[in-house]
């Protein structure tokens, strides 16, 4: 079964590898990748059609910049943020929520969880630099995880891009 990938524009035009821009409309294509699809993206003055191992294709729009878009801080920030969290045991809940957010935006990879009659842990790896995390897996009420979610918002989330760190997040997805 072939396994689609939906994940996000790839912010640079794959035949240019120019950096695409708000506001700029763009062409992205799934194409088969052996047992697997990879998405590739393009601009507009690159698009020539859909290559031919083309499963499909569509034309979108980068949002432009606005005060109603929401942004993640930066890798750097949200790192440092994980790392001042993890090392405060009162915190472990929070820690535990920003590993799971820092493994979706697939900054940290999860390795493996383990369940113990005393703990259990969720062992996750920092991609780039390979660095080992150990995070007790917590649960969380309801109405903490209500103060978490807004904690992390005032901490993780900026009315700005980082487009260093969106060039880095491109050439890492491409490795």
């Amino acid at each position: 079964m072939l396994n689609f990938d939906f994940r996000g524009s790839g912010k640079r035009c794959s035949k240019s590898g120019r950096l695409l821009v708000p506001g700029e409309e763009f062409y992205s294509v799934l194409i088969e990748d052996g047992d697997d699809s990879k998405r590739l993206d393009f601009a507009a003055e690159a698009w020539t059609g859909p290559p031919e191992n083309c499963v499909g294709w569509w034309k979108t729009k980068i949002e432009p910049l606005g005060t109603n878009r929401v942004y993640w801080a930066s890798r750097s920030h949200l790192l440092a943020w994980f790392d001042q969290v993890r090392q405060q045991p009162h915190q472990a809940d929070l820690a535990y929520v920003t590993a799971l957010l820092l493994a979706q935006r697939r900054i940290l990879v999860t390795k493996e969880s383990l369940e113990e009659p005393d703990q259990c842990v969720l062992y996750l790896e920092n991609k780039r630099d390979k660095i080992h995390y150990e995070i007790p897996i917590v649960d969380i009420s309801p109405d903490r995880l209500m103060e978490i979610q807004n904690e992390l918002s005032e901490e993780l989330f900026t009315d700005q891009p980082h487009a260093t760190d969106d060039q880095q997040e491109s050439e890492a997805d491409a490795e």
